[in-house]
């Protein structure tokens, strides 16, 4: 919802570079009162590792899935971001030679599955034209794919940088890689509508969505496997909904309860499956 508040306001490229330049005009005092320490990137392998993070995770990721949400629904957007732990475990499994094993696709899938249900009933999957379906939907797709590829690379540069570091220099250079997208954008007509509460969007995505849940959420990635993180993935979904049902007074219904037992019993399945390799 605030992301579809601030594309009221500004164009998906412009709306992600003002993200993540307020996210790390915050970032970068509150490190160092906190006592964390920045540190430039020094051997090829860290620049590298960095720019694949930027590169997927900030170039291609956040403007995919804020175009694609141009052309459809919230609901149907967040439902085929289901896909991304999928994703995760076959990129980790072809580039980190990860097994892969029956009980983890089935956990996945009942993820999915838990999650269309949870969001089905707010969903409005059918948009206004056909194309406008296929087009944001293959986009949304595309940003589910570079998310999980964001995930990888994250935790093949977690080798060479802690959390912060990583947080801070990939977000600054996915800005650098933006700021000219988004100049062209405003340039050739970019929508430029600012209001109040396309600004407090924009505040709370850029201090609380990335600022603070991408340090936390770096953190996992270096502490797990990305497949033990896939696991987990889900979890946002019903997290999300019942968030709506306690601050939104959203009504409770039957997919929601119905959409949160599959979606545990997915992640259930899933961790027990890790208990049992340790």
């Amino acid at each position: 919802m605030a992301s579809k508040q601030t594309l009221a306001a500004w164009g998906p490229l412009t709306a992600s570079a003002l993200r993540f330049a307020v996210a790390l005009l915050v970032m970068a005092p509150l490190f160092s009162l906190i006592g964390l320490k920045l540190r430039m990137p020094k051997s090829r392998s860290e620049f590298f590792w960095i720019s694949m993070v930027s590169i997927s995770g900030f170039g291609f990721l956040y403007p995919l899935q804020l175009t694609g949400l141009k052309f459809i629904s919230s609901g149907l957007s967040a439902a085929i971001m289901l896909t991304s732990p999928l994703f995760v475990v076959a990129l980790s499994a072809l580039l980190l030679k990860q097994s892969i094993s029956i009980l983890k696709i089935v956990s996945l899938g009942l993820g999915i599955v838990g999650g269309c249900v949870l969001l089905f009933p707010n969903a409005n999957f059918i948009s206004t034209t056909e194309f406008n379906f296929f087009q944001g939907s293959m986009l949304t797709l595309a940003a589910s794919f570079f998310l999980a590829l964001s995930v990888i690379a994250t935790r093949k540069a977690s080798v060479y940088m802690d959390s912060a570091n990583l947080t801070f220099w990939s977000m600054l250079l996915g800005l650098v890689l933006l700021l000219p997208l988004s100049t062209y954008e405003i340039a050739n007509g970019g929508l430029f509508a600012p209001s109040w509460p396309s600004f407090l969007s924009l505040l709370y995505l850029a201090i609380v969505c990335s600022a603070l849940c991408f340090f936390i959420w770096n953190k996992a990635i270096i502490k797990s496997t990305p497949n033990e993180l896939a696991s987990t993935m889900h979890i946002k979904t019903p997290t999300a909904v019942i968030l709506g049902c306690v601050l939104a007074s959203e009504p409770f219904s039957l997919s929601l309860l119905v959409g949160g037992i599959v979606v545990s019993f997915g992640v259930w399945l899933s961790q027990k499956e890790q208990v049992r390799k340790k």
